[in-house]
């Protein structure tokens, strides 16, 4: 897991400014479709950062984080 400030802007404008913690996923299409099946959102993505697929998704209480491919 790694971790970066988030600012708003560009092609991040979607995603809230905050600290965004990546967890390493397997399949992002899945972690993120089970993410909404659970109540949560998909913020932005699915996407390609560096070659990997990425999305950041909320969970219904609101905490943010990005998941990233392995």
């Amino acid at each position: 897991m790694s971790r970066v400030v988030c600012h708003a802007r560009g092609s991040n404008v979607n995603i809230p400014s905050q600290w965004l913690l990546y967890v390493a996923v397997e399949d992002v299409a899945a972690g993120a479709a089970n993410c909404e099946r659970l109540g949560g959102k998909i913020l932005d993505g699915i996407r390609k950062m560096n070659g990997k697929d990425f999305c950041v998704i909320r969970d219904p209480a609101r905490a943010v984080l990005a998941l990233i491919g392995l």
